[in-house]
């Protein structure tokens, strides 16, 4: 007799062997909501660039909003709970975008594409929440003679490498100060799952989705302390040889003009936010 998928439960393939325990649900069908929360020390380096370059990469629904500041962050995550205390790297660039759709309409963050270097999250991300998370080796932030730096490659090629110095820990009224300046409801994302077989049009999945900043439980990062510095970035240009499968998304940020730094930022946080909260907009 063949088995059949619990309501109650989240499923990723294989199903053939039960639920799937992961971020949003344990080995019991639980929450992790309550555990201790993921520590994360993110840097974040944003920079001018034009309109014009950044429109040519938008999904069907989005449209630029406010400033064409492109943001690159390196994320840096430990004592996970449901990775058993694990941690994972993380390496996105956003921009601020409006979701124009028949029923909903949403300023926030678009994350054009999350680097990860563990396929677990990148898995039930792109699965479960529609992230268009893939795969680099990101290395740990190293720093000597007070500058920060660390860099993302694939197969041994580094395509992306930031770059802070000059840090200034900030006080209590000036992060709350930075913190307040506006980001929109959330991040937003593009999920696109390709149907099995031609035509190659077809999809099983293309809509827009949403990582509210504030979980459904009511719960929010702790952000713990907050540095402003200089950052700089630099892109490397692939060959298709040195990344065959991602050599288009690197070229594209090759391409973008960066006509101005902006103050770079370092921040260390806990995130409690199982994500439970992504919802899809239309």
């Amino acid at each position: 007799m063949s088995y059949e998928l619990r309501g109650d439960r989240l499923y990723m393939m294989p199903t053939h062997f039960g639920p799937s325990p992961g971020l949003r649900q344990t080995p019991d069908g639980g929450r992790h909501i309550d555990d201790r929360p993921i520590k994360v020390t993110r840097y974040s380096v944003p920079f001018l660039t034009r309109a014009e370059q950044l429109e040519t990469h938008l999904p069907p629904g989005f449209v630029l909003e406010g400033d064409p500041v492109v943001t690159v962050d390196f994320g840096f995550m430990t004592d996970i709970h449901w990775l058993a205390g694990r941690g994972y790297n993380i390496a996105g660039i956003r921009f601020p975008v409006q979701y124009r759709g028949e029923r909903d309409q949403v300023s926030g963050q678009f994350l054009s594409v999350l680097w990860e270097n563990m396929a677990d999250p990148i898995l039930s991300g792109r699965e479960q929440l529609g992230f268009s998370k893939i795969f680099a080796d990101i290395e740990n932030p190293r720093e000597q003679h007070g500058v920060i730096t660390a860099g993302a490659s694939w197969g041994g090629f580094e395509f992306l490498r930031f770059r802070l110095e000059n840090a200034r820990q900030l006080s209590s009224e000036e992060m709350r100060q930075a913190l307040s300046m506006p980001m929109g409801e959330g991040l937003l994302h593009y999920k696109y799952i390709p149907a099995t077989g031609e035509p190659w049009k077809d999809a099983d999945a293309a809509y827009a989705t949403l990582t509210p900043f504030k979980s459904e439980a009511g719960t929010e990062i702790k952000i713990k302390a907050m540095w402003f510095g200089d950052g700089e970035l630099t892109f490397n240009r692939p060959t298709w040889e040195q990344m065959p499968t991602q050599n288009h998304i690197v070229e594209a940020f090759c391409n973008l003009d960066v006509l101005e730094y902006l103050p770079a930022y370092k921040m260390e946080f806990e995130d409690p936010n199982d994500l439970r909260g992504q919802r899809r907009l239309k």
